[in-house]
């Protein structure tokens, strides 16, 4: 917050770009990590 503060960016863009990064966690990253952990037979 601060360095995005200190850097000038808003609120907003610095929301969007967060969301924009969870969105592709959850799409992409996770069901990756679901099937690392099957290969594994931890699932």
């Amino acid at each position: 917050m601060i360095a995005m503060h200190m850097g000038g960016v808003s609120l907003r863009d610095g929301t969007k770009l967060s969301v924009t990064l969870a969105v592709i966690t959850v799409v992409a990253l996770l069901p990756l990590d679901w099937i690392w952990w099957r290969l594994l037979g931890m699932v």
